[in-house]
């Protein structure tokens, strides 16, 4: 049985991420630690829904842009 662990990388918001290969897009929000703020996320340049980031997974060479928005005044 191989224990190794597999990784990849993708480019998150222009940085270099590596993470375990089967990873979501909301394990790279959990990482960030933005979890429960509103956010747009484009993987490749499509628009991924909301409730379709933690069933997404990522791919060696994937391009995710996460936008978080923020309020103030």
């Amino acid at each position: 049985m191989n224990t190794e662990q597999k990784d990849m990388v993708i480019t998150c918001n222009g940085h270099e991420m590596q993470l375990p290969e089967g990873a979501s897009v909301s394990d790279v929000v959990a990482v960030l630690k933005r979890g429960s703020y509103p956010r747009t996320v484009f993987l490749n340049g499509e628009h991924v829904p909301n409730e379709a980031c933690s069933t997404t997974e990522l791919s060696h060479g994937d391009t995710l842009k996460i936008v978080f928005f923020m309020g103030g005044g």
